[in-house]
């Protein structure tokens, strides 16, 4: 048993050394892990001592592993209570890969299950996407877990939760410190079973509870409505398969309904947290038009380069576009932005997305061992926009800001990419360092509640209040050359003044 599972230790750990974007200390350097490395165990229970042709590198590879051999056989004879093996090689691997990146991570059978039905567009759940973050002396493997964003039309985004909460509590168990898997296990049940989630949430005095009752996600991962005669409007929450074609279906009906008098088309990407890199590139093609180079993704040894096709068409015709980005927006939706914003193709508005410029790779271990349905997940590589500005850390920044008119203030708060625990630095040189694009006007409506009622109901959110960040991209839309030039704008729906400001 042990050294069956010894074996795939090194090999997953061989796995990790060569193909992880990050490489801290010698254990993950090229050298390290080679694959011929063999080990075995005696019938003593210790590991055999290497070769003595064994280099420098496969010497110090191999006594390490004959220290875990060990420490792992002295826990399951010595430990009040047996662990099993397999448990205890899922630890050391979720503790190994988890320390690579913010985003590197072990996945049992479940969660790789889990994953693949979140990219096809069903699973279970409450329908939360979520993040940990580990803070200076917390055990490895735990921290906050954060909202990232709640998934449209979901349990979570019909009760209220909001990217930036911290779940402090499910049902009445604390989870702050549990690691982020056990919390997902937490949340995720039968159909129609109920959970309770306790949240912290910047501002409120006190935490919210919020009682929900779990049910088959369907991800939604596309809305979209006629804005007045003349704006189209389509939401995109979640990059999977398919998103492409379902943004250019839901774009193609509002043009007919419109008698294809569009003035403009509203992207929204807020709180989109990603997802398939190809339903990136496809949907950045349908507006780029042909052999434009989309996003790069560089890792140790090579690059690789997104590019639509020769034979790409915008089949908006060129129509002015806004695309719409908060802090909760990452990964795919940054490489849309970015690639939109590189080729001005878009007009950025919203508050700085989130920074996640990484690229993970799911490597399952059914593959190397037959039989094995779990996988690992390891950070590869590194996006870089077509201005050769990477993403990490670091995100878009919008043309156009905004401030909340209730709050006062820009945007909403949000946790960053270059804010989590063990996360990568941005890579950008000194050339690079500071980003080009400033966020030279920021967009405030006038704030009055009891204006409501004569808005155009395309402006409304579910529960009737106006979405301002949709009314700054109409205005901006319909009256450009005014919205980027005088600091009072003229109202053309009742209820908005919106003003802009120079930072």
């Amino acid at each position: 048993m042990i050294s069956r599972l010894m074996k795939q230790f090194v090999a997953v750990a061989t796995l990790g050394a060569t193909l992880g974007a990050a490489a801290p200390g010698a254990v993950t350097s090229a050298r390290a892990a080679p694959s011929s490395l063999k080990t075995s165990v005696a019938k003593s229970g210790s590991v055999s001592p290497p070769p003595r042709s064994m280099s420098p590198e496969e010497v110090e590879f191999n006594n390490m592993m004959t220290v875990f051999a060990n420490i792992m056989i002295m826990a399951q004879q010595k430990a009040a209570s047996a662990p099993a093996f397999e448990k205890m090689m899922g630890d050391a691997l979720s503790g190994m890969l988890g320390g690579l990146d913010s985003h590197s991570a072990y996945l049992d059978e479940q969660e790789y299950a889990e994953l693949q039905g979140s990219y096809t567009g069903q699973f279970g759940g409450v329908g939360l996407e979520v993040t940990q973050e580990r803070q200076d002396g917390d055990d490895p493997g735990t921290g906050a877990v954060r909202v990232v964003a709640p998934i449209d039309k979901t349990p979570s985004a019909r009760a209220g939760l909001k990217a930036g909460d911290i779940i402090s509590k499910v049902d009445d168990t604390s989870v702050m410190d549990l690691s982020l898997k056990d919390v997902v296990r937490m949340l995720r049940g039968a159909p129609d079973s109920r959970v309770k989630v306790t949240v912290l949430r910047d501002g409120a005095p006190e935490p919210l509870e919020f009682d929900l009752v779990r049910e088959i996600i369907h991800n939604p991962s596309v809305t979209s409505r006629l804005i007045g005669k003349d704006i189209a409007y389509v939401r995109l929450g979640i990059f999977d398969e398919g998103a492409a074609e379902n943004v250019e279906e839901a774009f193609h009906a509002l043009e007919e309904q419109a008698d294809g008098k569009l003035q403009g088309l509203i992207l929204d990407l807020r709180n989109d947290p990603g997802g398939l890199l190809k339903s990136a590139a496809d949907l950045s093609s349908d507006f780029l038009g042909p052999n434009k180079k989309i996003v790069s993704m560089r890792g140790r040894t090579a690059t690789r380069v997104a590019t639509s096709s020769s034979d790409a068409v915008d089949y908006t015709g060129g129509l002015p576009m806004v695309v719409q980005i908060n802090g909760g927006s990452a990964s795919a939706s940054e490489i849309v932005a970015g690639a939109l914003q590189d080729y001005q193709r878009a007009t950025i508005m919203g508050t700085q997305s989130f920074g996640k410029g990484s690229v993970q790779t799911v490597f399952s271990l059914g593959r190397y061992f037959p039989g094995r349905k779990d996988a690992i997940k390891i950070t590869t590589e590194l996006y870089y926009r077509p201005s050769g500005r990477s993403l990490q850390g670091q995100g878009v920044t919008p043309n156009i800001g905004y401030v909340d008119p209730a709050e006062k203030k820009e945007g909403k708060w949000f946790r960053s990419e270059a804010q989590l625990k063990n996360t990568l630095p941005n890579p950008n040189g000194p050339d690079m360092a500071e980003d080009p694009v400033k966020t030279e006007k920021t967009c405030m409506p006038a704030y009055n509640e009891s204006s409501v009622a004569g808005m155009d109901p395309g402006v409304l959110k579910k529960d009737g209040t106006p979405d301002y960040e949709i009314q700054c991209a109409v205005e901006y839309l319909r009256h450009e050359s005014r919205f980027t030039k005088l600091s009072d704008v003229v109202p053309r729906i009742p209820g908005l003044t919106p003003q802009l400001s120079v930072p």
